[in-house]
């Protein structure tokens, strides 16, 4: 198959695919998510959203596609309604960056990891 580059102008940190396979989310090192509409060669950015001050690291999308969880450099992790790109609320209190965040299957709990640490959080969805 065709294997296509897209370029960008900033940083990436983490990417995932929506859930219909439109666009791609990707985390930045400025703190945004940009969601990219892409076509063929053709790209656009759609929305730029921003999530914190400082770098987004990671993102994950949770089992029933409803909503998007960011890791980032301030040690929250903050969910978003996938449909309307709103913050919901934060979670979370590792003393540094989010590096990686995963949903359980069912999308109740979510589990994170910070830089240099040994341990992974697991915190309630609904805070």
């Amino acid at each position: 198959g065709d294997i296509k580059t897209l370029m960008f102008p900033y940083q990436i940190e983490e990417f995932c695919f929506s859930p219909n396979s439109e666009f791609l989310l990707i985390t930045t090192e400025y703190g945004t998510v940009e969601v990219v509409k892409f076509q063929g060669e053709e790209q656009e950015t759609v929305r730029s959203i921003q999530s914190v001050t400082g770098n987004c690291f990671c993102i994950a999308i949770d089992p029933t596609n409803t909503l998007m969880a960011v890791g980032s450099k301030d040690g929250l992790i903050s969910i978003w309604s996938l449909d309307e790109l709103i913050c919901l609320r934060t979670i979370g209190d590792h003393l540094s960056q989010v590096k990686s965040i995963c949903f359980s299957p069912d999308g109740s709990m979510i589990a994170s990891c910070s830089h240099g640490h040994t341990s992974v959080q697991i915190s309630d969805i609904e805070g």
